[in-house]
C-alpha cells in the first residue's frame, strides 16, 4: 500500500513549522501536491509574517502561533474539520 492510497483516510494534517529534515512549509507543499483538499494546520513559535516570506504559507490552510491554549487548537481543528466535511458533502 502506498502513501497516496492512504490519503483518503486522512482528515487533517497538523504540522510544526520547525522540524528536522523537512520544515512544515515544505511538508505542506509535498502534501498539497498529493491532495489538494486536505486541511493543513501549521503551528509555529515564529510569526506568520516571518514564515510567509517567499509565499511559504501558500499550501497551508490555517496558521496557529505558539503559545496557544488547548481551547484555541481544539477550536481551530473543529473549524477545519467542519469546513472539510462541508466541502466533501459529508456534513
Amino acid at each position: 500500500m502506498t502513501r497516496q492510497s492512504n490519503l483518503g483516510q486522512i482528515n487533517l494534517v497538523i504540522t510544526n513549522a520547525a522540524m528536522p529534515h523537512m520544515d512544515g512549509c515544505r511538508a505542506s507543499r509535498l502534501i498539497r501536491s498529493l491532495d489538494q483538499q486536505i486541511p493543513i494546520l501549521l503551528i509555529s513559535g515564529h510569526t506568520r509574517e516571518h514564515l510567509d516570506e517567499g509565499d511559504n504559507l501558500a499550501d497551508v490552510t490555517a496558521f496557529l502561533p505558539k503559545p496557544f491554549t488547548m481551547d484555541e487548537i481544539c477550536t481551530q481543528v473543529q473549524t477545519l474539520l467542519d469546513r472539510s466535511m462541508k466541502r466533501s458533502g459529508n456534513a
